[in-house]
């Protein structure tokens, strides 16, 4: 089709000069003009013209071979719907369009991102609000909180055409059994909450259910062991219940499907990576977790893989970039194994986060991730293998609320730390400690360090709508 398509350039070229030179036969000959005198003085050459832009076609406009027959037929003409350059005739530049998008048609195009989720709860944690109610009058933090949250919304729909998901955390699930043996999933209570969130509208949008720990490790044990069938049984039930009980939704586990990072080697002092484990290696994880997943995922809407940033390059001597995405790559290609090999279209939805997760090099924890490695290690491998949008992660009150406790409780260092190194606080004018300034100023410290964590995630908002436009 190139080749053709290069072909009929070349002919339309060669048809248009013959075209523009060729005398009309009820017209008078065509008489040369007399040639200017060859002037005694150098002439210096006028300033080219720019070269004309191809103007942007209309979305969804696309052109085939007939529209290539149409517009050679009306050549000269002033026909508006093949005059691609507005210039009130059809020429050659019209047929250089029409070709360029016949030729572009026939590459694969890169998928686009269109998704973007944010937490129902990021900033608002109604547990937090619980002793007296969201809705109370005198809840002065809740006030401020619930401030910040419209604040948040506001900016995050308008500007970046975000939506909320909601999240059911099994922390939220008081007396579930979280122990293989013994795994349970309080269906109720997830029922009971959806409602309360969505008061009188119907519910809709996304849904994810967190269970972690040992549902995943029943999970893995694999395909046919009693601790797989288990989880498998319980985590069905659940989802099962919720897309009976609200139809509008999608809904779905967080972090699944999921690979090992590292993987295992004949050394025990040492791994491999996705870069350098053999292929049998690499096969047997991409086999084993395949089969541990397939009759969950089967119900799941969508899939939600994550993995956060846990390895900062300012820890290390090495280049991590190349491992960070060759694994995040081999990730995304997982999910679609999964669609290809159900017939199905799953949007897979990632996880994100702004912060380096714990897990990597303590000191680093929590810290903001760099602009250019969240873009070149996250961002882009997911979108260069056709992720259909991300899901942000964040409790903002839940940071604040360890980082600042109430009585009797001792300020968590690690996001502590994190405050002051993030932001340039002055650690000790924050009142980090409970009965070290009057509840009404910690208060408002606790509103101030949840709008700096706000605006942390507008601006990773920004970074993936501008990164997913470039692609």
């Amino acid at each position: 089709m190139k080749e053709l398509l290069r072909k009929l350039s070349e002919l339309m070229e060669m048809l248009k000069v013959l075209i523009e030179n060729c005398p009309n036969k009820d017209t008078e000959p065509v008489v040369p003009p007399t040639p200017e005198p060859e002037p005694e003085t150098p002439v210096v050459p006028p300033t080219p013209e720019p070269e004309p832009e191809i103007p942007n076609l209309e979305e969804g406009e696309k052109f085939n071979s007939a529209d290539l027959s149409n517009l050679m037929s009306l050549w000269g003409t002033s026909d508006e719907k093949y005059d691609l350059n507005n210039d009130g005739i059809i020429d050659g530049s019209d047929l250089g369009i029409l070709l360029l998008d016949m030729e572009k048609q026939e590459k694969p195009q890169p998928e686009k991102t269109n998704i973007l989720l944010y937490p129902h709860n990021g900033t608002l944690m109604t547990s937090y609000c619980s002793p007296k109610g969201v809705n109370d009058p005198n809840r002065y933090a809740c006030k401020l909180q619930r401030e910040q949250e419209e604040k948040m919304e506001m900016i995050a729909k308008s500007k970046f055409g975000a939506e909320k998901y909601y999240i059911w955390y099994a922390s939220w699930d008081s007396g579930h059994g979280d122990k293989i043996g013994n795994l349970s999933i309080n269906e109720d209570a997830i029922v009971e909450d959806v409602r309360r969130y969505y008061g009188d509208k119907e519910p809709e949008g996304y849904g994810q259910l967190d269970y972690e720990g040992d549902f995943f490790r029943g999970l893995d044990f694999g395909k046919g062991t009693p601790e797989n069938e288990e989880a498998t049984r319980v985590m069905l039930s659940a989802i099962r219940r919720m897309k009976t009980e609200f139809p509008k939704m999608k809904w779905t586990y967080y972090g699944l499907p999921i690979l090992k990072y590292w993987l295992p080697h004949p050394s025990p002092t040492n791994s491999y990576t996705w870069l350098n484990a053999p292929e049998e290696v690499k096969q047997a994880e991409i086999g084993h977790k395949y089969a541990c997943y397939e009759e969950l995922l089967k119900e799941c809407d969508w899939l939600n893989p994550s993995f956060y940033n846990r390895y900062d390059p300012a820890a290390h001597t090495s280049d991590i970039l190349p491992r960070e995405t060759e694994y995040r790559k081999q990730l995304i290609r997982f999910c679609r194994m999964f669609n290809e090999n159900l017939g199905t279209t799953k949007p897979i939805i990632t996880m994100t986060d702004p912060w380096y997760a714990p897990g990597g090099k303590t000191e680093f924890a929590n810290k903001i991730v760099q602009d250019d490695f969240m873009k070149n290690a996250t961002l882009l491998p997911y979108l260069e293998e056709g992720v259909d949008g991300f899901a942000i992660w964040y409790a903002h009150t839940y940071y604040v609320g360890i980082a600042m406790p109430n009585q009797g409780r001792t300020p968590n260092a690690d996001w502590k730390n994190a405050f002051i190194r993030n932001y340039g606080l002055d650690g000790n004018s924050v009142p980090w400690e409970f009965g070290s300034a009057s509840e009404e100023e910690r208060v408002l410290w606790r509103d101030k360090l949840i709008g700096l964590l706000s605006e942390t995630v507008l601006n990773h908002m920004k970074l993936i709508s501008s990164v997913s436009v470039s692609v």
